[in-house]
């Protein structure tokens, strides 16, 4: 699920590059890569779990 969030915030960010406003191009982007990291920590929790 975080990484269909995160791949369509850097789609819309994508979409809203060549606007002269790149406020939402942030946000974006800053959404998507929250997310992405969120699913890299669950990622690795789940391993360190496996290990123990």
């Amino acid at each position: 699920m975080c990484l269909v969030i995160s791949i369509l915030s850097f789609v819309i960010a994508y979409n809203f590059y060549d606007a002269s406003n790149l406020t939402p191009t942030i946000i974006s982007f800053s959404i998507g890569l929250f997310f992405l990291l969120l699913m890299l920590r669950n990622i690795k929790n789940e391993r360190d779990k496996r290990k123990n």
